[in-house]
């Protein structure tokens, strides 16, 4: 069943995110009975910050005859073992003194989040200290693949793309927003400034993928130039590397 919406009723936009932290959802959040959801995890341990994107297709638009979906990301969950900018420490644990991501908690809220009824149809891993995660996971019935942002540029650039085009709605995340703004192409993949971090971007843009990629009008969102430079000059932005 194809969804049609309207950009001009402002159906696709920012949204609130009803993630509230130590591990609770707003009690209105629940899933839509015809949807299938994706789930994508940037893993990390003690330093890295861990990224957690749940969306899914809201519906499609029409461009130019085209059916395009629109993806939602439902919401995220940012998990920061060092405690700086994150302070939820629910998915966190203290091992000889050493603040450290746990995974049995993330596992958790997975499955939380099965109970209250959403169809999660996918889970993708980074594949950083994947795999007894991945193995839990598939033991409970659940789809689990590896997919990387490092290692498939188009994943970033459906990411990017999407945005782009006005085709996406989510909860706003300042360190989402200040992470893009550091980003370059290095010609082999997105890379970020020494000093920052992309572990949002990287999870937000693999969840997009997986969704895109999946929707019933067939096909992912990918940029059609090999330069970033031409691509930058047919959408009309500039490209910043420094």
């Amino acid at each position: 069943k194809i969804v049609s919406l309207d950009p001009s009723k402002k159906d696709i936009g920012l949204v609130d995110n009803p993630y509230f932290g130590d591990g609770r959802f707003d009690p209105s959040f629940r899933p839509r009975d015809d949807a299938n959801y994706f789930l994508h995890i940037d893993m990390s341990s003690v330093s890295d910050r861990t990224f957690i994107y749940m969306g899914h297709n809201k519906g499609f638009i029409n461009r130019d005859g085209e059916e395009l979906p629109v993806p939602k990301m439902d919401f995220f969950i940012g998990i920061d073992p060092k405690r700086e900018e994150i302070k939820d420490e629910f998915f966190l644990t203290q091992i000889e003194g050493t603040w450290r991501v746990d995974y049995a908690k993330i596992r958790h809220i997975i499955y939380k989040l099965r109970g209250m009824g959403f169809n999660i149809d996918g889970i993708s891993l980074d594949q950083f200290k994947d795999e007894e995660m991945k193995v839990k996971l598939i033991n409970s019935g659940f789809n689990v693949e590896n997919i990387s942002a490092d290692l498939n540029k188009v994943i970033s650039q459906t990411g990017k793309m999407i945005c782009l085009d006005g085709r996406i709605e989510m909860p706003y995340n300042s360190i989402l927003a200040e992470e893009i703004k550091y980003l370059f192409d290095d010609g082999k993949k997105i890379d970020h400034k020494r000093g920052y971090w992309k572990d949002a971007f990287d999870a937000y843009s693999c969840c997009v993928y997986k969704i895109v990629q999946t929707a019933e009008s067939g096909g992912f969102c990918m940029s059609i130039f090999e330069d970033p430079q031409d691509e930058a000059d047919f959408l009309g932005v500039n490209i910043k590397k420094d």
